[in-house]
């Protein structure tokens, strides 16, 4: 697989086997509420069958003119009945619904893990309103499918076969006729189901490419406002609006066509059940009490039928979005696991080697890079926008694999060490900071409860933000909003903290202070000083200041090292790329 072979092509259809893996990976840990829950589904069919024949007795006994204490007792068996019967109806509602969530929930769990671990080239290619789409709105879809269908299928053929065999008790020939009825009814199912399943696929792709488009407006909304762009985004978002109107209608008369064939089947049935048991009664070989149990059993059969045809309708819908959650599951990552694990030490030694990068194959970023760090050092990197400075450092995070080259970290090339634990031991602050909505706690510490309160509020007063964090009335439980409700200075102090508490060996800081006043920017320093101390630092800048003490300095200049060597040795040469930025400034030395 290369680095762009993430086009998802899906099969239409899936096999039984793929059907059964799945349920039984997600609904294995729930065993005890699957069992409950087919014990409510056959106290509900046992409850049904028996009501039509309480009224029967009864109709029977009153027409005998049988004394009221018979009639009485058979109209608190009906009512006691009904009771129970709708009581078992609630809980089986109750503990399908929360099945169906449980096990969705789960579901989408593992998507989301699965997402996180798959590389930036992946997520390059699909939007996250796409994303958000597959992993909740296609998820959703499962709901019923978990919740209800395996176990109502079955309940719906016992009640069905049950309802069959007391027709066939009472009289043969009725329901050797509505057998025929049934197979007729599967007959046409069968025969919509396949077409359906890729209507609802389709659908479920325009929902996706909606959401997209949505996510990409709603983020860029200041710029389309300030830049009188809300009706062409409005009229971008039209076409996406009309082909989900077109694709939902089409699905949703294929799925009208299912229901019209079940009616179609229902009505004939009772015609033909109701002839059958008036030409009996005609010929006194049932009484009155057995018609109505024969027109309430074939009425019953509605039940049954249309829950078939919802499940089955059911079961296209969450085909389509199953098809969709398998591929997405079953998208491998272009950057495989290694296995080795980086020793614990205060700083690594870091080393480019002819890495050459590009984020695709017809355009080279990073062009025969090569250059070592001490542990322990600091590294300034420097260059215009779009030199390759911030892909240097994805490059080390292994957000992307080299091209050619190899990266090394205390001498182990990075292709060969767990992901998760080269991540482990590289921090990074960059002038983005992203707030979550959570806690400051949570904010500062990722959301890993190993890290105790006395940890974070020392972490707090050594950036310099104390004073900031004595004014906050529910201390560390007070909740960052995404806006964050802070200045960009504290945000990047707060992105230093979490750095701070992470302590790692090897220290990114991406134009961390390129933004910020001068008043602001003194106090980052100070927590920037803090931070790099004993660690190995490359300081991506903008302004000469920011680097003023770093050990190496290197010049990037489209993509290809312009300038390499100790700051100190580039500073006493006059002919050094260095030197002129000194004298002249960054922009006009390399332009």
């Amino acid at each position: 697989m290369t680095r762009l072979d993430y086009a998802m092509t899906e099969p239409i259809t899936m096999d039984f086997t793929t059907y059964f893996r799945f349920l039984r990976k997600y609904l294995s840990p729930n065993c005890g509420k699957l069992v409950l829950l087919g014990f409510l589904v056959l106290a509900s069919i046992g409850l049904q069958l028996w009501a039509p024949a309480i009224l029967r007795g009864f109709i029977d006994s009153s027409i005998a003119g049988k004394p009221s204490p018979v009639l009485f007792h058979a109209a608190w068996i009906f009512l006691v009945v009904s009771i129970l019967s709708q009581a078992v109806t609630i809980s089986e509602t109750y503990y399908a619904e929360e099945l169906g969530w449980m096990t969705t929930n789960r579901i989408r769990e593992d998507l989301i893990a699965h997402c996180l671990s798959l590389d930036m080239s992946f997520h390059k290619q699909h939007r996250p309103g796409e994303m958000i789409e597959r992993i909740d709105g296609d998820v959703s879809e499962l709901a019923n499918f978990f919740s209800r269908f395996v176990v109502r299928m079955l309940g719906s053929g016992l009640l069905m076969l049950g309802l069959l065999a007391l027709l066939a008790r009472i009289y043969l020939g009725i329901a050797l006729g509505l057998i025929i009825f049934v197979i007729i009814g599967a007959v046409v199912l069968r025969a919509v189901q396949a077409r359906l399943t890729g209507k609802w696929k389709e659908v479920r792709e325009v929902t996706a490419d909606t959401y997209g488009f949505i996510e990409e407006r709603l983020n860029g909304i200041e710029d389309i406002r300030s830049n009188g762009g809300v009706k062409y985004a409005l009229r971008r978002l039209h076409p996406y609006l009309i082909k989900l109107l077109f694709k939902g209608r089409d699905a949703y008369i294929m799925g009208g066509v299912t229901w019209g064939s079940m009616i179609v089947v229902f009505t004939l049935s009772q015609a033909y059940s109701l002839t059958f048991a008036v030409c009996l009664y005609v010929h006194h070989l049932i009484t009155v009490g057995t018609v109505y149990q024969i027109s309430s059993y074939t009425t019953m059969l509605l039940g049954p039928i249309y829950q078939v045809a919802g499940h089955v309708q059911d079961l296209q819908q969450a085909t389509a979005s199953l098809i969709r959650i398998q591929n997405l599951a079953n998208t491998e990552s272009v950057l495989p696991n290694g296995s080795d694990l980086l020793s614990i030490q205060s700083s690594h030694s870091l080393a480019f080697d002819d890495v050459s990068f590009g984020y695709n194959g017809d355009q080279t970023v990073i062009k025969n890079l090569s250059f070592s760090l001490q542990g322990g050092h600091t590294l300034g990197l420097v260059g215009r926008t779009g030199s390759g400075k911030t892909t240097v450092t994805r490059l080390l995070f292994r957000l992307y694999d080299v091209s050619t080259g190899s990266i090394r970290v205390s001498g182990v090339d990075i292709r060969t060490i767990d992901l998760r634990d080269l991540r482990r031991h590289i921090g990074i602050v960059t002038q983005e900071v992203q707030l979550f909505d959570a806690t400051v706690r949570d904010n500062l510490t990722f959301f890993d409860p190993s890290i105790s309160d006395d940890q974070v509020v020392g972490v707090i007063e050594r950036i310099g933000l104390g004073a900031w964090y004595s004014t906050l009335k529910l201390g560390l439980d007070t909740r960052l909003g995404p806006e964050g409700n802070l200045s960009a200075g504290q945000s990047q102090l707060l992105a230093i903290g979490r750095v701070l508490l992470k302590d790692p060996p090897i220290v990114i800081l991406d134009e961390a202070s390129s933004r910020l006043d001068i008043a602001t920017e003194k106090l980052l320093s100070t927590a920037i000083e803090d931070l790099v101390k004993n660690r190995t630092v490359i300081i991506i800048a903008h302004r000469l200041a920011t680097i003023q003490s770093v050990d190496d300095i290197l010049i990037l200049d489209s993509g290809r090292t312009a300038e390499y060597g100790r700051r100190v040795e580039l500073m006493k040469d006059a002919s050094s790329l260095y030197c002129k930025m000194l004298r002249s400034g960054l922009e006009e030395v390399l332009q």
